[in-house]
């Protein structure tokens, strides 16, 4: 503290008549100094003490006395300063960095200290506009929400709003506003008793009244849909007839919804033969559908396109159910389990003497969503004719040797 003036001697009856009249307050008051100010005082008591360096003519206004506490220290002082608050020294010379101030703890106007003792002060000097204690009919209310970590539920979405009263008086007809996001609407609230009304996204509760120390939750149940991935924005207002305190905690906003688990597999396809052969007309060969998951794929259809040239002769095994449509072939899988794969065996006819590797296509689809989708066609090379070139490959070699048996007799 500063080095102030004015003589002590006048304190005590001064003090003991104006503390007399706010008898009711000084707890309320006192407490709050000592959260707010009392831990300033401790510097304070290494001169402003009894025959401390604060203790000399024209600069012992405010002493701490070891038979009471630094609020009524304080107290004194401020009586002795003449009252007031924005002109009392106890803030006008704690807040001039220029004074020489033996502690180095100067109160700038924009601290947390100097707003709290002026507050303290306005208090004492006009205890009608006291910001410390309420007013004799109030309340603070205060609304908070919480939901089920955010998950859309099938399309479904739960959360409760709580609204709580700390005091001092019971608050009346309280309205707790609520907005909705756009890409909800509203199913139900619990419980029945609950009245509301609905205007737009905006949904107003009411409440006759909330008692102190009392809390009134809401149930609220809205739907959305089922593939709905996003966190969406709710907020909630509480506001009374009866005079709030403190309106920092009557608002709340929370992020409800997401948590959409997608129901995906990957699926795949390939195709694998008898390296091209045509064996007598016929042409075997497998197609192979796998799933990588992570999900059943349900409904699954593979696409099979045959070339020209040949036709579809037989599918195997026989639970397999098809249909054709020219040369497409349309095989029909029920569901197939993540990690399990499926073989489809085919046979085609074609003619025997064609010695042409024809292109053969299958891709397969589902109404599981697939996350991968390059791997959902192949085609392959089948047909042609290892016999016929067996043969082509043995005529040239017989034609050799005979050229070659010829020449010899020749030379001989």
């Amino acid at each position: 503290m500063n080095i102030i003036g004015h003589s002590a001697s006048i304190l005590s009856l001064s003090a003991s008549l104006t503390m007399t009249a706010i008898a009711d307050e000084s707890l309320e008051l006192e407490n709050f100094f000592n959260a707010n100010l009392n831990t300033q005082m401790q510097l304070c008591g290494v001169c402003h003490i009894p025959n401390g360096l604060a203790d000399i003519e024209d600069g012992n206004a405010f002493l701490l006395y070891s038979d009471q506490t630094h609020y009524q220290s304080f107290y004194d002082a401020w009586v002795a300063l003449g009252e007031g608050v924005s002109d009392n020294r106890l803030l006008t010379m704690n807040s001039d960095p220029a004074l020489n101030h033996t502690g180095l703890q100067n109160w700038p106007t924009t601290s947390s200290h100097y707003r709290n003792a002026e507050k303290l002060l306005k208090c004492w000097d006009q205890p009608s506009q006291c910001e410390i204690i309420p007013p004799t009919d109030s309340a603070d209310l205060a609304v908070s929400m919480s939901g089920n970590n955010g998950k859309n539920n099938n399309g479904v979405i739960q959360y409760s709003i709580s609204v709580s009263n700390s005091g001092p008086n019971t608050a009346d007809t309280l309205e707790i506003v609520h907005t909705l996001p756009t890409q909800v609407s509203l199913d139900n609230v619990s419980p029945d008793s609950i009245a509301y009304t609905i205007a737009g996204r905006d949904i107003t509760f009411y409440i006759e009244s909330l008692n102190v120390g009392s809390t009134e939750g809401i149930g609220v149940t809205v739907n959305t849909a089922v593939n709905n991935n996003t966190l969406m924005n709710f907020t909630s207002s509480v506001d009374s007839i009866t005079e709030d305190v403190n309106q920092s905690n009557n608002t709340s906003t929370a992020y409800f919804g997401g948590g959409v688990v997608a129901n995906n597999a990957d699926l795949s396809v390939s195709m694998a033969g008898n390296n091209g052969k045509n064996q007598d007309g016929l042409i075997n060969y497998t197609i192979t559908i796998k799933n990588a998951g992570p999900n059943t794929a349900d409904a699954i259809e593979v696409t099979h396109r045959l070339p020209t040239p040949v036709t579809l002769r037989s599918v195997s095994p026989s639970s397999i159910a098809y249909t054709t449509e020219g040369k497409l072939v349309r095989f029909h899988l029920d569901s197939l389990a993540s990690g399990i794969s499926r073989d489809i065996n085919v046979s085609v006819s074609t003619a025997t003497d064609n010695k042409d590797k024809m292109d053969f296509t299958a891709s397969v689809t589902s109404e599981t969503e697939d996350p991968n989708s390059t791997n959902n066609t192949s085609t392959k090379k089948f047909g042609g004719s290892i016999n016929w070139l067996f043969l082509v490959i043995s005529g040239l070699f017989l034609c050799a040797r005979t050229s070659l048996h010829k020449n010899s007799n020749q030379a001989g």
